[in-house]
């Protein structure tokens, strides 16, 4: 009888787990109206009187465990009428063991202790601002976004906060000012933000956090929990102007020559959520070369973008990969019409960027909205005749247009739908292009399935002529759980361009892969986690349908319970019919079958020395094929990569 009892008990209890396992967690923070001084003290009363988020649970190695009664962590939100304060306690019970090596703003894998706050002001689970903070002292800030290839971070987002830590017998303390002016938030009364708190402990290799995220499953931001009591904000003015004045003097055989320029860089917050960016007349000279790059691929190289007015608020115009900055007074790709005896007496440029805008924000619905429109001057070259000595100008790039609309809605905490347009508009008689896309990120209601999905459609204009093209994907996985599969469908049309103001290295391909892999979560045995994946990837042109490659991949790598690092793979290459290497049109590069194995190692970084290998060994065969040498069908390659951190400031 007794044992029915505790039987029925236990029935009548599991929906009410099931309820509190599935409700978000939340916290409150106060409004307060004293100053506060970032100084990691956190000794003022309004600190003890705020509501604290606790009882954090471990992400890895052991995934769902509940924090060590020698670590615990308390975390207190107060805020004003300027900006968010986080007060955290990382209790430690030897705090002399804490890591805290430095590195540069923005250093993420430092042998150091972290401590992060993850704010979804829109609470859609897919647009988060992240700002860590490190034992050392060092800031990382960067924007999360949900794409159709999963979780992207704009590490170049940086934003202006404040933070401080102190490290005392009982562990190490931080205290950050988030200013409203560092985040869009809607214009509510009430705020109701996403939140989720992080904690590394880095001599134990454990990662923590306050809403538990179950790391089996892809999306995490949806995993949030809740901060509450924030009423009554407004963003304040968000206006800031950077002017500039340049010059330059240049010398050529003896004669001088004096130019100079200024112009004028703006910052707008236009509410809460938008914000207007503007430059005229920018002047770029100051920003960080490109490293030089020994180009022999038969493919554009991409770079960086280092120009800031680009960097920031960039994440809505990345959205299906359309938006290339560079493009944007970029060097023309207009040919230019030389006779027989002419050459170029000057080298080509840059186009001249006149000014530019771009308009970025999220409604309350979960809208999000973005425009940019950028205009380049005239840009000419100088050609001589050789023989018969004279001189002439031309036109190669005249004043441009380049224009990006971009619509993008955000629905179950977990999905997206957005609308693309670029359009790059000429003068008649020179190149204008125009595309569209439509971009979708689908998962289901439990968030064990995706679907991927977009439709692009490229329309070039020039001398008379029109071109479209299209291109397409369809991706559907299994994204929880230890087995996960998934296929995917890639095309693009032999005619597809978006290289005016995207990047694509090359068209007219047709690509088709699936996998399954088996996943380590959790630890087994010697293993804290890992993951065995096999691949299948398939390759053909568009257009004519023929083959182009097919490979079979298979990897495996985990870590040790010593925090080895090991990673195995192997591949095996079909003969490959390879039409773009050649760099001529019906050309065919036949590479005879392959198989390729290699090996890397990485152990723990926590001691002062650590070492990474990497093996790899490469056979063709060859026999068959009498273009190939017999000789020089292997290739192995070898690294060993020592690293020592000498103390906590200097690093070989």
């Amino acid at each position: 009888m007794k044992y029915m009892r505790c039987v029925k008990f236990f029935l009548l209890l599991i929906p009410t787990i099931i309820i509190c396992q599935s409700t978000k967690k939340e916290v409150y923070a106060n409004r307060i109206f004293e100053n506060v001084k970032i100084d990691g003290q956190l000794n003022e009363s309004f600190w003890l009187d705020a509501d604290v988020a606790k009882n954090f649970i471990m992400m890895t190695p052991e995934n769902g465990k509940y924090e060590r009664v020698t670590q615990k962590t308390e975390v207190r939100f107060i805020y004003d009428d300027h900006a968010l304060y986080i007060g955290a306690s990382l209790f430690d019970s030897n705090p002399y063991e804490i890591l805290r090596e430095l590195g540069p703003r923005d250093a993420q894998n430092k042998n150091t202790d972290a401590f992060g706050i993850f704010i979804n002001p829109f609470n859609d689970g897919i647009n988060e601002f992240c700002f860590i903070v490190t034992a050392a002292g060092v800031q990382i800030d960067k924007k999360i976004s949900l794409t159709t290839d999963g979780y992207k971070e704009e590490i170049n987002w940086d934003s202006v906060w404040e933070s401080a830590t102190k490290i005392n017998k009982h562990g190490w303390f931080v205290e950050i000012k988030i200013p409203y002016s560092a985040i869009r938030f809607p214009n509510k009364s009430n705020q109701e933000w996403g939140l989720n708190i992080w904690r590394k402990i880095r001599k134990l290799r454990e990662e923590y956090s306050w809403s538990y995220i179950d790391i089996k499953k892809k999306h995490i931001g949806n995993q949030a929990g809740v901060l509450k009591g924030i009423s009554n904000i407004n963003s304040p003015i968000r206006l800031s102007l950077l002017p500039y004045l340049s010059s330059q003097l240049n010398k050529f055989q003896k004669e001088y020559s004096l130019s100079y320029g200024g112009g004028i860089d703006l910052k707008y917050g236009i509410n809460e959520s938008f914000t207007l960016d503007m430059t005229l007349v920018p002047d770029f000279q100051q920003v960080e070369f490109d490293p030089l790059v020994l180009n022999t691929t038969p493919y554009e190289i991409k770079f960086n973008e280092n120009r800031s007015f680009f960097t920031e608020g960039i994440e809505l115009f990345q959205k299906g990969n359309l938006f290339y900055s560079r493009r944007v007074g970029g060097v023309t790709s207009n040919e230019i019409s030389l006779s027989e005896n002419e050459i170029l007496l000057t080298d080509l440029e840059n186009a001249r960027l006149i000014n530019a805008m771009k308009i970025s924000g999220r409604t309350d619905n979960d809208y999000g909205i973005g425009v940019f429109n950028g205009i380049t001057a005239k840009t000419y070259v100088d050609i001589i005749d050789t023989i018969q000595e004279s001189n002439r100008t031309e036109l190669i790039e005249p004043t441009t247009n380049y224009n990006m609309l971009v619509l993008d809605k955000s629905f179950n905490q977990n999905s997206f739908l957005t609308f693309v347009n670029t359009n790059v508009s000429r003068k008649r008689g020179f190149r204008n292009a125009n595309v569209s896309a439509l971009i979708a990120a689908i998962t289901n209601k439990n968030n064990t399935h995706s679907l991927n999905f977009n439709i692009k459609r490229s329309s070039i204009h020039e001398n008379n002529n029109s071109i479209s093209g299209f291109s397409s994907l369809l991706n559907i996985q299994k994204i929880n759980n230890n087995i996960q599969y998934g296929v995917k469908n890639y095309i693009e049309s032999d005619t597809y361009d978006i290289n005016d103001l995207g990047f694509m290295e090359q068209n007219n391909e047709i690509n088709n892969e699936c996998f399954i892999s088996y996943n380590i979560f959790t630890p087994q045995n010697n293993i804290l986690k890992g993951k065995n994946e096999l691949r299948l990837e398939h390759k053909m042109l568009y257009k004519p349908n023929i083959y182009n490659e097919l490979i079979i991949k298979y990897t495996s790598e985990f870590v040790t319970t010593k925090h080895l690092y090991v990673r195995f793979n192997a591949r095996y290459f079909f003969e490959e019919h390879d039409y773009f290497e050649s760099r001529t049109d019906n050309q065919n590069f036949v590479r005879p079958p392959a198989l390729k194995f290699g090996w890397m190692t990485s152990s723990d970084y926590r001691k002062a020395f650590a070492l990474n290998t990497m093996f790899s060994y490469k056979y063709r065969f060859s026999q068959d094929y009498i273009h190939w040498d017999q000789n020089k069908n292997t290739l192995k390659y070898l690294r060993i990569n020592p690293r020592v951190r000498v103390n906590n400031n200097l690093f070989l």
